[in-house]
């Protein structure tokens, strides 16, 4: 499809002017008719609006509704995290990664989609199960949809463009052994990856000794450590306090999400919102 400046400036939703500027130092390709017009592919405003994240006519309707791309510009989450706990439910994919996608392009930053959006979603759904009107494989469908939105989306905000990253501080993202929800942790991930962190990602369900061993042998700079309340004992205490002893041998900042996280005076923080979370990685990053 080739479309004119005019017709260019209306998708990009920015003035003609923009559109020919951007064209002449060569942000946005074009080329001239014998007739001296300037035109535009489509596949190229397409490139640039992704490049810029802007939200473009053609990416709201595919699946939204005027309602929903207005809630999404509202900053709605109350409407929102209800609409994508339904797709979940309902297994689509397609809308519930559309709604993230969407929102992340109208420059929401990633933290808040987390926070407001998946994890209010997922604990609304806790919520209904646990009051018994979900059955546990409506639970499930759910799940395992949002860990499929959640890889699609990663694959497109971090992995596209992670190689261009100049910042190289090194985080170990890890769950402890018969800690087997992911979720949380992938999202800590994609952040870590969104600000330019390398990451390294054993997952969940992981023996101690193999966490402390990672420690040891790649001494990133960050340590991320994933345990919720289920399956916790006596031996699971100990074994995460000899990781974070560890960590703090060997100088590196602590951070601990999931039900059963904790805090304390030499340095392990609690991660209790991707907000906040970000805010001590910039911080960080500085230093």
């Amino acid at each position: 499809m080739i479309l004119s400046s005019k017709r260019a400036a209306e998708f990009l939703n920015v003035n003609e002017s923009t559109v020919k500027r951007w064209a002449d130092n060569g942000k946005l390709k074009s080329f001239k008719t014998p007739g001296g017009h300037r035109k535009f592919k489509f596949e190229d405003l397409k490139k640039v609006s992704e490049e810029n994240h802007y939200l473009t006519p053609d990416m709201s309707a595919n699946s939204m509704s005027l309602k929903t791309i207005n809630e999404i510009k509202n900053r709605d989450y109350g409407s929102l995290n209800k609409k994508f706990g339904k797709y979940l439910l309902k297994g689509d994919t397609d809308a519930s990664y559309d709604l993230i996608y969407l929102l992340y392009l109208d420059k929401v930053p990633v933290a808040q989609i987390f926070d407001d959006v998946v994890k209010k979603s997922m604990e609304n759904i806790g919520d209904l199960w646990s009051k018994g009107l979900l059955e546990i494989e409506d639970e499930h469908i759910a799940s395992g949809a949002l860990l499929s939105v959640i890889h699609r989306f990663e694959n497109d905000i971090t992995d596209k463009y992670y190689s261009k990253s100049k910042f190289r501080k090194t985080a170990l993202c890890a769950g402890l052994e018969n800690q087997l929800h992911d979720i949380g942790l992938l999202c800590v991930r994609i952040t870590l990856k969104h600000l330019g962190w390398k990451v390294i990602y054993p997952g969940s369900n992981l023996p101690s000794d193999s966490i402390i061993s990672l420690l040891k042998n790649e001494k990133p700079d960050l340590l991320c450590l994933s345990f919720k309340s289920h399956g916790l004992n006596g031996n699971t205490t100990k074994d995460s306090l000899e990781i974070m002893k560890t960590a703090d041998k060997l100088n590196m900042k602590i951070f601990t999400g999931g039900e059963a996280a904790v805090s304390s005076n030499n340095g392990v923080q609690k991660i209790k919102d991707m907000v906040t979370f970000t805010k001590h990685l910039k911080e960080l990053r500085q230093k």
